[in-house]
């Protein structure tokens, strides 16, 4: 998922100059001053465009000025690369198209150069069918859009070889946007999955990492601090069916301190430990009754129960969560 999408050619033009020798006329065959014999027009056609080989083993067709390749020209480099388009000094300048040999991941790049160097609007298509289309600077891409074989699109703006701020479709059909870090790892943003989950926060090494806020596709929801993709330290969970837990969380589970409030509107106040009550804490039951005392895997162990006309008993729940009270 952390792609390397492409990397640099190789430099593929080298400065040169090659000596080309005029022959000279006799005063016989100078017609007059302002107008050139076909003799001279020939030669320098033949000096200006043709078929070159440079010292670097290089092959040149096209137009040149005092032997360097300026404007239209077919260049094959010694690396087996060909370049067909614009060139100014030696380089390519303007619109052209360069097919990669040296390169394997790379098949070509049409659009626009500047001294040598991938400068403007251009497409580079891979080898395997991926293409990135957009605005290019200094031999990278700037802005624009990235389309992988595999369904992978990532749009917006690059930072060398990788996407800094934009979004992402993934191959499972995920969608992030925000921005990135390390080359190419979700930084701050939203992931939004098939399902209908949403997440909006901070990440790391792609995960839900930091403060966030997660929705899920039962329209629950969890405001607060994320470790590796799960709830962790403290937080505010709603759940599908109204009720609420605001605490502390360990691997995604209320472990610690915590209040809830079920549906019922039933609110217990205390200790956790993996998702159950455990511990010590408090039933309010809304209707003035209570119970008070030690909880052990989710169920009332041992306490009191404050019946709220001034009646206490000694009581706990069986395995089924059935109140009983202890025979004295």
């Amino acid at each position: 998922m952390y792609l390397k999408i492409f990397q640099k050619s190789y430099s593929f033009f080298f400065f040169f100059q090659i000596i080309v020798f005029f022959g000279c006329s006799s005063d016989s065959d100078v017609i007059s001053d302002s107008v050139p014999s076909k003799e001279s027009l020939t030669l320098k056609r033949e000096a200006s465009e043709g078929r070159h080989i440079f010292k670097d083993g290089s092959i040149y067709e096209g137009q040149l000025v005092k032997g360097v390749p300026n404007g239209f020209g077919k260049h094959e480099l010694v690396d087996g690369n060909l370049y067909e388009g614009q060139h100014k000094n030696g380089l390519a300048h303007g619109h052209g198209t360069m097919r990669y040999k040296s390169v394997d991941n790379l098949d070509q790049y049409v659009g626009s150069w500047k001294s040598g160097e991938r400068h403007g609007f251009g497409t580079l298509v891979l080898s395997d069918g991926s293409r990135l289309v957009g605005t290019w600077k200094d031999d990278n891409m700037d802005i624009g859009e990235f389309i992988n074989s595999n369904g992978v699109v990532m749009s917006g703006k690059w930072e060398s070889e990788y996407l800094s701020e934009g979004s992402m479709i993934l191959e499972d059909g995920r969608e992030y946007s925000g921005t990135f870090k390390d080359q190419g790892m979700f930084s701050i943003g939203s992931l939004r999955m098939i399902g209908g989950e949403h997440y909006s926060g901070r990440f790391e090494n792609n995960e839900y990492n930091g403060q966030g806020i997660l929705t899920g596709n039962d329209n629950s929801r969890y405001i607060g601090s994320f470790k590796n993709g799960k709830f962790s330290g403290y937080g505010i969970l709603e759940e599908s069916d109204g009720s609420v837990y605001s605490g502390e969380f360990v691997e995604g589970l209320p472990d610690g301190e915590g209040i809830q409030t079920d549906y019922s509107g039933v609110v217990y106040s205390g200790s956790w430990v993996k998702g159950e009550k455990h511990g010590l804490g408090t039933l309010d039951f809304g209707d003035g009754t209570s119970y008070t005392g030690e909880f052990k895997n989710g169920f009332a162990f041992k306490g009191l129960y404050d019946w709220g006309d001034g009646l206490f008993t000694d009581s706990y729940q069986d395995e089924n969560g059935n109140w009983l009270d202890r025979d004295d």
